[in-house]
This record gives structure tokens, sequence and C-alpha cells, in this order.
């Protein structure tokens, strides 16, 4: 019988050095994971059946307002939160109704099309030279993966892969999948620390007993990942063959997918400052489920 101490990592051939102390706390090294990291990766915002046909949701990535479009035939778009005329934002809360074919400038009145045209200066008359094309909103890049929403900022694109593969869930319905429950909690860490915590999972035995369940996690691009709901009863996995055999994922810069034979579940923390996240929670399921996801 082989001892721990005897046990390779399937996954380290050697053991690293852990990341600096600065890493944690310093407000440097902070920046440099906003731009390195949450201006160019690809960052998941929500579920799109949390968008709603005439629906405008305020977003923020690496500093930047965003807000999400969903236009009245359902498709998406996605644009900074900024008016160009005097640079009012365009979606005052969190997530309003508008009518599903122009978002109008709460200030001056400007109006855009959802596919960010400018298509009236309103009260406004302009110039001979003014050129309304010139005039659009900015637009944010937009990706939906199995009813997922990804924005990413970056000018020069990433590829929109999942480590492993667009097609890993295929089997699985992920976009019939709709909000059961969701909740937002703000912890006084930095994000690594939230997501060392799930990743490694060595405390899980002695502090979540009742977790302690087969799951298979799936990694798309910026960090995070955590569990929201109690374990069902049921202790055989609802996924794919080939996710069973599939290599452990390494976490990059995205949002976890995971998928248990309960409510799959995702966390998303959003940095507020080197020592503050605020994870917002969600746990999904079928429509027809007909309990209460607690």
């Amino acid at each position: 019988m082989t001892s721990p101490a005897d046990r390779t990592s399937p996954l380290l051939d050697h053991c690293p050095p852990t990341l600096p102390p600065e890493a944690y706390w310093h407000p440097d090294w902070a920046e440099r994971e906003r731009q390195g990291i949450w201006a160019r990766q690809w960052v998941y915002v929500g579920r799109r059946d949390g968008l709603a046909p005439g629906t405008m949701r305020r977003v923020e990535i690496a500093g930047d307002n965003l807000i999400v479009v969903c236009a009245a035939d359902g498709s998406l778009s996605a644009f900074h939160n900024t008016c160009r005329h005097r640079g009012s934002v365009l979606c005052v809360e969190h997530q309003q109704a508008f009518d599903g074919r122009v978002i109008r400038c709460p200030y001056h009145a400007w109006a855009y099309a959802t596919d960010g045209r400018l298509v009236s200066t309103a009260f406004g008359t302009p110039t001979p030279d003014f050129v309304k094309a010139d005039h659009g909103l900015f637009p944010v890049a937009l990706e939906v993966w199995n009813g997922f929403v990804f924005l990413c900022l970056a000018d020069d694109l990433p590829p929109f892969e999942p480590d492993l593969g667009r097609d890993a869930l295929d089997n699985w319905p992920m976009d019939a999948l709709v909000v059961g429950h969701s909740f937002e909690k703000e912890l006084a860490c930095n994000w690594k620390v939230f997501w060392e915590n799930y990743n490694e999972c060595l405390h899980c035995p002695g502090v979540h007993p009742m977790s302690n369940v087969p799951a298979h996690t799936v990694t798309k691009s910026i960090p995070d990942s955590d569990r929201v709901t109690p374990p069902s009863p049921h202790d055989a996995p609802t996924v794919t063959e080939a996710l069973a055999d599939a290599p452990s994922a390494s976490p990059s810069s995205g949002v976890a997918v995971q998928v248990h034979s309960s409510p799959a579940s995702t966390s998303l923390p959003l940095t507020v400052s080197p020592d503050q996240v605020v994870v917002t929670a969600e746990a999904w399921a079928a429509p027809s489920t007909d309990h209460a996801i607690v």
C-alpha cells in the first residue's frame, strides 16, 4: 500500500513555488491582473435566460461600465454603457426594460439601434459634416456558449475556447436550464484566495462532508467556481461519457461550470479591490423542475 507521500500529482511533475505574498494584496499586482486578465479574456456575465427580450443589464468588467442588450427579437449585443454625446450612462439600473428596438439616452435622448447604430440626435441639430455612422455605441465582443453569456474587452480577441472544447457539454441540456436561485456575497479576500479555496478542496472532507459527491468540473476562461446547492441524494453524476474520461482542466481566466446530478452551478467572483471580492452564485435546473432550489 502506498502512502500519501509516495503518490505523485496527476497534474504536476514537480512542486512549484506559490505566488509571492504581494500577489494577494498589492495594488500594483491587482492592476497587472486587471490589464492582463480581466481586460483581455472572456468573462462570464450571466445566463442567457436571465435576459428577456426588451431588457438591458449593466455589468462591470475590469472597471469598465458595460451593458448587455436583448432586442425584441431575442438577439444579444453588448456595448460600453456610455452615450456618445455627453457620456451619460444609458442603463441606469442594474437591469431595466426598454422597447426592444431603441436604446435611448436618459440625458439628451440620443437614440441607438440595438446593433449600436446612432439613429437619432433627438433635440440636437447636427452640422452638415456630422456623420451618424461615426457616432455609434462602442461595441463589446459577446459570445453565448451553452446558455452562458461571455464578454471580452480586448481589441485583439483571444479565441473563445473552453478548456475541454466547445462541444464538451453538448450531450447535456445546458441551453435549456434556467436560473433557479442566485445570491451575492461580499468576501474579505483576494479573488485568487476564493478560487484556490475551491480548487484545492483539501478542507472539503472536514468542513463540507455532505458535499463530497462525484462531480465533474469544466473550466472556461477567467477563474472561479463553487457549489451553491446541497448535494442531490443521487450520487451518480449526469454527465456525458466523454466528460467522464476527460483530463482534468486547469483554471485559466474564466468561469467554471460544475455539473452534478442535482442542479448545476457556477460562482462568479468580481474583484472590488485587492482584498475584497463580490461573488455572485447561481444554481440552474430544467424549467420543469418542481422542487425549490435552496
